[in-house]
């Protein structure tokens, strides 16, 4: 949505096999500034345990995180202020912690 013209500029299909619960975007931090082409990205989570990250400027799914387990609830996200990390919850109760950089997670 292009906040400025009030209009929407880009609509994208969602990979998710069910309706996404969560839509997470990066905000700027004023402790760790960013490059503006970094927050061209947001994060989608359903529960068909995924997480995807899109990019906005291909429409396209980057990355694809999927080691929690997220098949009834909803559950949040949190993105760390250095754009980083991404964590969520889990079915099995624990805290997932995915490195957005290298694609690797830590439990």
């Amino acid at each position: 949505m292009d906040m400025h013209e009030g209009r929407c500029i880009r609509s994208m299909g969602c990979a998710h096999d069910k309706p996404p619960h969560s839509v997470l975007t990066p905000s700027p931090s004023p402790y760790c500034p960013h490059p503006r082409a970094d927050y061209n990205v947001f994060f989608t989570s359903a529960q068909d345990n995924n997480i995807f990250m899109h990019d906005l400027r291909s429409s396209e799914v980057v990355r694809r995180f999927s080691s929690h387990v997220n098949r009834r609830e909803k559950l949040g996200l949190a993105l760390a202020p250095s754009l980083a990390y991404l964590a969520t919850g889990s079915e099995d109760r624990g805290v997932y912690v995915y490195d957005l950089r290298m694609g690797r997670e830590y439990v």
